[in-house]
């Protein structure tokens, strides 16, 4: 039973073969792009949460336990947000020292392979 369509290899594959391609994608998100995105999305809930605060500001009469749910759920979203902002920084920071002590060792270990073939000559 055919059920997906793969473009980059011009096939279709069945809905086992879909799902294990799938959970080897979703393993290989590094910790830093699922932060990125957790950001982008927790800016995308705070824009639905005051676009529904201003909506229920205009019907105010029927709607104003809805406002009090919102008011609440704004500063939760603006508090998650932050904490994933700070998580952000310190991953970043430490993709950045992790590829700088990588540019290193690489260097290290190529002058210790030149030293090696200058001494066998």
């Amino acid at each position: 039973m055919k059920l997906w369509y793969i473009s980059k290899e011009k096939k279709w594959i069945e809905g086992k073969e879909f799902m294990k391609r799938w959970k080897e994608g979703i393993n290989a998100v590094t910790p830093l792009e699922q932060t990125r995105s957790q950001l982008v999305f927790s800016w995308i809930t705070i824009v639905g949460i005051l676009c529904g605060i201003i909506v229920s500001c205009f019907t105010l009469k029927n709607l104003w336990w809805l406002l009090i749910i919102l008011i609440a759920a704004l500063g939760n979203s603006i508090v998650a947000t932050i904490g994933v902002y700070q998580k952000y920084n310190i991953l970043l920071e430490h993709k950045k020292m992790m590829d700088e002590a990588s540019k290193l060792v690489n260097q290290d270990f190529t002058k210790e392979i030149l030293k090696e073939k200058e001494e066998s000559i």
